[in-house]
């Protein structure tokens, strides 16, 4: 092997010199410079998490205040009670109220079997005609909203005097109700 001369042998130092880098650059550089991409995105990624996060807390107050109107809407057609016997209780007791209030005679209530989260009383009452509109539309327009199934009226008094004066009268009328634990 002959020796290389001063050129040859600054070209081959030069070769040896540009691998050490690029070996170097591979080793050391590349892996910097990933570093730093992967944590240019991660701050990225918990940025965009931060903005997500403060419009979402910004939509709380808005988000409660329709959970709320929701609620006052469905306080209008649905009561809460602890089980069906509760709210059958309540459904009783504000007929009874309702039919006292008018002036009519109130005569009693029985349950009706009912489809789930939902009670059905039949009430007897003796009420005059006036009476009975009043105690429709006091029924009507009461909260929770109540449906009523049935409404059978007769008057027998009419058969013996000519007119009703009284009529004998059985509302069935339905309440729905949503179990809630703290009533």
């Amino acid at each position: 092997m002959r020796a290389l001369s001063k050129r040859e042998a600054r070209l081959v130092a030069l070769l040896i010199l540009v691998g050490a880098l690029v070996v170097a650059g591979w080793v050391v550089v590349q892996p910097l410079l990933e570093g730093f991409n992967e944590r240019a995105a991660a701050r990225r990624q918990l940025a965009e998490r931060y903005a997500a996060n403060r419009r979402l807390i910004g939509a709380v107050p808005r988000l409660e205040r329709e959970a709320q109107r929701r609620d006052e809407a469905l306080a209008r057609f649905v009561t809460p009670a602890l089980d069906a016997g509760a709210a059958s209780d309540l459904l009783r007791q504000r007929v009874q109220a309702a039919i006292s209030s008018v002036g009519g005679d109130f005569r009693g209530t029985e349950d009706v079997p009912a489809p789930a989260r939902t009670v059905v009383t039949r009430a007897s009452l003796r009420v005059n005609a006036s009476q009975l509109g009043r105690l429709i539309a006091q029924l009507e327009n009461g909260r929770p909203l109540l449906n009523v199934i049935a409404l059978t009226v007769s008057a027998d008094d009419a058969l013996v005097t000519g007119h009703a004066t009284y009529l004998d009268v059985q509302l069935e009328l339905s309440l729905a109700y949503h179990p809630n634990p703290k009533s």
